[in-house]
């Protein structure tokens, strides 16, 4: 790692025990080093001669036609930055899908600006020119993908929502893929799973028929609730009328993870909700297989599933799924749970 990320290093260290300190900012510089998507792509991206290694993968270079790069996502600018300067002129041709105001100028790609969290016409546009440009690549031809968190917004298609004809259509390419691996003897992790993102009511309504064609669902909480109150939550005017405990949601979530468990596929829960504590044990009242938090929250709702007793949460779930009113679920919530996830942060955990 070359330099720091923290520009007043020198004035920190000016007092108080500079070694202890020195260390402390090692290690905050380390972690924002391997959470920074240009330097990780950096560290990952190795080209000797004509060979390119990606962590652990090598490409020889002279056995492909063309080389093209691809990607889409919050933090795909410093991935695209990272291929540019390492392949230069031998890439073909490039194309990102980048979040609108997260400028970048990249040399041998074309970048489409997009809007994130709630996707407009650049979303759609940009869908179909990845599209467009991986169908023109044929066998001979190296596509490297940084594919990256915001992808399902800044790539939205089709416009209509997800249909099972889509999702059939990806399957039979996964499964080609798959079987052109085995005849060439390329190894490959065969028990990769296929799943679909739930965030718009048109794929909750038929979480039944999706559950059938896909191993997982990942329920997206925040563009979940957006669409289905008609809620702009990036908009302070009516910000709040976003309401994660509506009755609405959480119907909406029971009924996707009662289709999911059915089948017998699990359910993956994001976005704001998977943070908050309250909404946490909510959710795994309601049947969440798995959570994705923010590394900021990690530990916390770590700490407060693994002190919690699944059916009580269940339970207070039940009858959450019968209040009339965002207001009483709340209300029905805080009064069975605050004290308790209190307690379990504070380390106090007895019943009560």
């Amino acid at each position: 790692m070359k330099g720091s990320y923290i520009k007043n290093r020198s004035s920190l260290l000016a007092r108080g025990d500079k070694d202890l300190r020195s260390a402390a900012l090692d290690i905050i510089d380390h972690a924002l080093f391997a959470a920074d998507p240009y330097s990780a792509a950096k560290h990952f991206l190795r080209l000797d001669g004509d060979v390119l290694s990606i962590e652990g993968l090598s490409f020889d270079l002279n056995e492909f036609e063309r080389i093209f790069i691809i990607g889409a996502g919050k933090a795909s600018r410093g991935i695209a930055q990272a291929l540019e300067e390492t392949l230069g002129d031998r890439i073909a041709d490039g194309l990102f899908v980048l979040k609108k105001g997260d400028e970048v100028k990249l040399k041998h790609s074309q970048v489409i600006y997009a809007s994130h969290p709630i996707p407009d016409e650049n979303s759609y546009t940009g869908a179909v020119a990845l599209r467009e440009l991986a169908e023109g690549c044929t066998e001979r031809d190296l596509v490297i993908a940084g594919i990256t968190g915001g992808s399902s917004a800044l790539l939205s298609m089709p416009v209509q929502g997800v249909s099972i004809e889509e999702i059939k259509k990806v399957n039979q390419i996964l499964a080609g893929i798959k079987e052109k691996l085995r005849r060439e003897g390329t190894p490959f992790a065969e028990n990769v799973e296929s799943g679909i993102m739930i965030e718009i009511p048109s794929a909750a309504v038929i979480a039944d028929l999706l559950a059938k064609e896909v191993d997982f669902f990942s329920l997206g909480t925040n563009d979940s609730i957006q669409y289905s109150l008609a809620v702009d939550r990036v908009n302070e005017k009516v910000a709040y009328l976003y309401q994660p405990l509506h009755p609405t949601i959480l119907r909406l979530i029971d009924n996707v993870i009662k289709c999911a468990h059915r089948e017998g596929i699990w359910v993956g829960v994001c976005g704001e909700m998977a943070s908050d504590p309250l909404s946490v044990l909510i959710l795994l009242g309601l049947g969440v297989d798995e959570f994705s938090v923010a590394p900021t929250s990690l530990l916390e709702i770590k700490k407060i599933i693994r002190s919690t007793e699944w059916k009580e949460t269940q339970e207070i779930a039940v009858k959450m799924l019968k209040s009339k009113t965002s207001y009483e679920a709340k209300r029905l919530a805080e009064r069975k749970l605050s004290r308790r996830i209190k307690r379990i942060v504070r380390g106090n955990n007895h019943a009560g």
